[in-house]
């Protein structure tokens, strides 16, 4: 069996590639193109500049990612989009490590 690049297991194996983990790699860029083209209005991933392209793909993870999504209110706290429960980034988290702050995060 082929995927998409025209490699086989027999060249997978020759190249030291998981067969397996490249048809998931595969599919999972398949998939983000898919949510790309649905949610952020991305026709190709070619044709934009890469902040553009940025931008998209941190949409789609939003939105897979709905209920996990805590929006920075007035206040300098995170609240849940769906439920407004307030959310508390670890210690050890990247937003504590460079004392920023970004408008979303995805926990």
């Amino acid at each position: 069996e082929m995927d998409d690049r025209g490699m086989d297991q027999e060249e997978c194996r020759e190249k030291f590639i998981n067969y397996v983990a490249l048809k998931r790699a595969m599919e999972v860029r398949k998939q983000l193109a898919r949510f790309l083209r649905r949610y952020g209005r991305v026709k190709a991933l070619s044709m934009i500049d890469p902040e553009e392209r940025s931008i998209a793909i941190r949409r789609c993870v939003t939105a897979g990612f709905f209920f996990n999504v805590a929006k920075l209110a007035n206040d300098g706290r995170y609240y849940t989009l769906r439920g407004k429960h307030m959310v508390t980034p670890s210690q050890s988290s990247v937003l504590h490590s460079h004392g920023d702050t970004s408008e979303y995060i995805v926990f």
